[in-house]
């Protein structure tokens, strides 16, 4: 883990993900894409959205997601899980990966949408219709 990581951004952050993410990921609660959503992401473990054909590292790691666990899985998703999926070669730059977990961590909190998927943690990992 990163000794200090940098406060981020929002507005840089939405735009570099926007740049950078959202061909494959969205941070609401209404699809998954190419990628799994990134909806209620922060205390969720890897692998786990019903629906989304992870790789078998990707479910064998186990990463608890947070704040800093993202942030050094963007550096390289590739050496961070071996045999992800993902097809990022990663951010390496230390501001612009900040600046993206700060735009996750405050759009994937929002509550669903109306109609969207639903995660919760409390209802045993499973997503439901909202």
């Amino acid at each position: 883990m990163p000794q200090s990581m940098p406060e981020g951004d929002y507005e840089r952050g939405k735009k570099a993900f926007m740049k950078r993410c959202s061909q494959c990921h969205v941070v609401d609660s209404k699809s998954i894409k190419n990628g799994p959503t990134l909806h209620a992401l922060f205390g969720r473990t890897s692998g786990q959205i019903p629906g989304y054909n992870y790789s078998e590292a990707n479910i064998g790691k186990q990463v608890v997601w947070g704040r800093e666990t993202l942030y050094e899985y963007l550096k390289d998703p590739k050496k961070f899980i071996p045999g992800t999926k993902m097809t990022c070669a990663g951010i390496p730059k230390e501001q612009e990966r900040a600046d993206i977990v700060k735009y996750v961590e405050v759009e994937s909190a929002k509550p669903p949408k109306e109609g969207g998927l639903k995660w919760s943690n409390l209802e045993g990992h499973k997503i439901s219709k909202a």
